[in-house]
């Protein structure tokens, strides 16, 4: 008789390959944009962050938060089953868009989230899932979270999304990406289509907004 057993995949081998998906950086940012939409945002905002050593994409929104548990839900890779039945506004499918999208461009993605509950954070470190070989995810502290670049901006409710150790974006040239998100006909014609639909649904409104780009000081 045949015996079954626990075969898990490999998380470096796997992790890599969820790299290479197909997303280009306006999907990317563009599948964040739907998250928004699905948690009731009004308002989002994308931020390129150059002035430091690294730059740092925020992607923020004042949609109504998560809690930890629901937070660890959505950092776990394929949370929801696809024949399960979505409202109108949920334009998610398999629980893997805030992952794939992120790690398709950065090695470091972290999430702090806000509700009248209090604020939560975590992140997946790529480096340290290659090093271990397992789906480590860190789990924020409050002091963790205060550190966080543009936890300022959360508002009491809504979520932040970051994109650090952006190996990806910094193949590029600096001046290049930066000129992407200030001209991004593609990713403006995406979020304008999603906005639209959703007001047809929702009756609401999504102000999407990519224009502020930080940049280093001239010496």
């Amino acid at each position: 008789m045949a015996r079954e057993r626990k075969h898990p995949p490999s998380a470096a081998c796997l992790s890599a390959s969820m790299r290479d998906l197909g997303y280009s950086l306006e999907t990317a940012i563009a599948d964040l944009v739907d998250n928004s939409i699905s948690a009731g945002a009004s308002a989002v905002e994308v931020i390129c962050d150059l002035s430091g050593k690294d730059p740092v994409v925020a992607i923020l929104d004042d949609g109504r938060g998560m809690t930890g548990d629901e937070l660890l839900d959505a950092m776990r890779h394929g949370t929801l089953n696809p024949r399960e039945r979505r409202s109108a506004t949920d334009l998610g499918r398999f629980g893997l868009g805030l992952k794939t999208a992120s790690f398709s461009q950065c090695r470091s993605l972290t999430v702090a989230s806000a509700t009248p509950h209090g604020t939560v954070a975590s992140e997946w470190n790529l480096d340290r899932i290659d090093e271990a070989d397992e789906w480590l995810l860190s789990v924020y502290d409050e002091a963790d979270i205060r550190a966080l670049p543009y936890i300022e901006r959360l508002d009491a409710t809504g979520t932040l999304v970051l994109w650090r150790l952006l190996d990806r974006l910094a193949a590029r040239n600096v001046r290049s990406l930066e000129g992407f998100f200030l001209q991004a006909p593609s990713f403006h014609d995406r979020t304008s289509r999603l906005s639209q639909s959703d007001r047809r649904e929702s009756g609401g409104y999504l102000s999407c907004s990519c224009a502020e780009v930080i940049r280093k000081r001239s010496s």
